[in-house]
């Protein structure tokens, strides 16, 4: 497997946390900050792409309430992902 892109480093990181703190607080009723498994600001390695192919890690920002699919600081950070299924171990 190639080395995760790290998101966290790239410039684009400052901004996106502004919008991710707008879409937190536009979107609080479905969120939740607490999972049995994992934890915000958790550095996490997962799987992604079309594909499912490209490695990245980044943090998770919250969960959707009920599904408890993760939301991760990432340009689709609207869009949760089951962890189970794209979480990887390095």
């Amino acid at each position: 497997m190639n080395t995760p892109i790290n998101l966290l480093e790239k410039p684009f990181f400052e901004e996106l946390s502004n919008r991710i703190r707008e879409f937190i607080n536009n979107n609080s009723d479905s969120l939740t900050f607490e999972h049995p498994d994992f934890q915000v600001d958790q550095e996490i390695t997962f799987l992604a792409g079309y594909n499912k192919d490209i490695l990245y890690t980044s943090k998770i920002f919250a969960f959707n309430k009920q599904t408890l699919e993760a939301y991760i600081y990432w340009d689709c950070f609207w869009f949760p992902i089951n962890l189970n299924e794209r979480i990887q171990t390095i």
